[in-house]
């Protein structure tokens, strides 16, 4: 009777029994279309909703984790892609972290690294690495990890073939920003997967998460980038092409060859020359 009703009424206005059953403005409802919107890969969509929702309704962690997800979505963040990579490498590959993750997000361009600093940041605004819950925290590794794929890919492999191209300088092709970025996504990653006490990338971030001391005493404790220094944004330069400590793309920039460690007279172009920090350091 009540659709006969409507239908009736349909020339006089029509029937809006059914929508005003239940508010559509509603910050619930909105967070249900954002969550639907993020399913759907609809990411520009799922961040204009989620900023209809009132102030009070924003400043709820849930909400926060749902906008970093939406950016980080955006920004090309293909979680089983990573995953995949990842187990490959733990499979026997053994090729070190930042080359993993260069071919994870191959094709990438700066601007999706934007939009994973976007994400990042709304990570951080809900606390430190100890007051996230697991899942934020598994959230913030995967950012961290697309932020160095992604910047490896768009600078460093502009043809996208996967390979590191041959006119890359890992001493020069870097903004200090987008260096002091690698350095706050290395610090992110191993700091929340310690915090989430998850095996995800165990074996990939072994390397990196061992030799911290080597590259710089706090390398791996910055989360700001606005606290990154002069010395660790060169630290950061020259760990994105190291080959000695199994964790950059090992490629061999500069005259003399820049790396952390000792001389490796088998590593591709010859031994570098033996300093003291800063000296082994990108200039």
């Amino acid at each position: 009777m009540i659709f006969i009703v409507c239908l009736a009424l349909s020339n006089m206005g029509g029937c809006n029994l059914f929508t005003e059953m239940s508010d559509k403005t509603s910050d619930e409802v909105i967070s249900d279309d954002v969550v639907n919107l993020i399913d759907r890969g609809l990411w520009n969509d799922a961040i204009l909703k989620w900023n209809t929702l009132s102030p009070a309704a924003q400043a709820k962690r849930e909400n926060k984790v749902l906008l970093a997800s939406a950016y980080a979505g955006r920004g090309r963040l293909d979680t089983l892609a990573v995953i995949s990579s990842l187990n490959t490498n733990a499979s026997g590959a053994d090729l070190p972290l930042f080359a993993i993750l260069m071919t994870a997000f191959k094709r990438a361009q700066t601007y999706h690294f934007d939009d994973q600093t976007i994400a990042e940041q709304i990570l951080t605004s809900i606390g430190p690495n100890t007051s996230r819950t697991i899942d934020e925290n598994i959230l913030m590794a995967f950012v961290a990890m697309a932020k160095i794929g992604t910047l490896m890919a768009a600078i460093a492999d502009t043809d996208g073939d996967g390979v590191v191209d041959g006119g890359f300088d890992n001493c020069t092709d870097f903004t200090n920003t987008q260096s002091a970025h690698i350095v706050t996504a290395v610090s992110n990653l191993l700091l929340s997967l310690q915090a989430s006490g998850t095996t995800i990338a165990n074996s990939s971030v072994d390397d990196l998460s061992s030799n911290c001391a080597a590259i710089d005493p706090t390398f791996c404790e910055i989360t700001d980038v606005n606290s990154v220094t002069a010395l660790q944004i060169r630290a950061s330069n020259t760990l994105a092409g190291e080959n000695n400590l199994n964790i950059g793309l090992e490629v061999r920039s500069g005259s003399p060859q820049y790396e952390f460690t000792d001389p490796c007279p088998s590593c591709p172009g010859g031994s570098v020359a033996a300093a003291p920090p800063p000296n082994n350091l990108c200039p």
